[in-house]
């Protein structure tokens, strides 16, 4: 019985497997979270924990916002943030990852990110 359960289990997970479409469903979820918000007070937040100097995660972030993060309806909106100032070239990731403290995101692992530019010309 344990064999048939893992084929079928197996079969089924492989059929749903779809990198473009992962990729493809990240993306559009994250830029519908854009549209829905101004993006510039968070972008304030995430140069001011990077004008620290030191790396940071979204879990920064989060403890930045403090009571403010409540007003978030659509979390995923800062990775809009975070790819926006990464692709204006103002933060970039390490390479490296943390696993997030937040107990909404289990402990996931999140990216380690820095400043790209000396803390003073993060605005430029």
């Amino acid at each position: 019985m344990t064999d048939q359960l893992d084929l079928f289990t197996t079969g089924q997970v492989r059929s749903h497997i779809d990198p473009a479409a992962a990729v493809a469903a990240r993306d559009g979820a994250i830029a519908g979270a854009a549209r829905a918000v101004d993006l510039a007070p968070l972008e304030r937040i995430v140069l001011d924990v990077a004008r620290t100097g030191r790396e940071f995660t979204t879990d920064d972030i989060w403890a930045a916002l403090g009571d403010d993060a409540e007003r978030i309806t659509e979390p995923r909106v800062l990775g809009a943030v975070m790819r926006q100032l990464a692709k204006s070239n103002r933060i970039t990731g390490t390479g490296s990852y943390r696993n997030s403290a937040r107990p909404a995101c289990h402990a996931r692992p999140v990216k380690v990110w820095r400043a790209v530019k000396p803390m003073e010309a993060l605005d430029e």
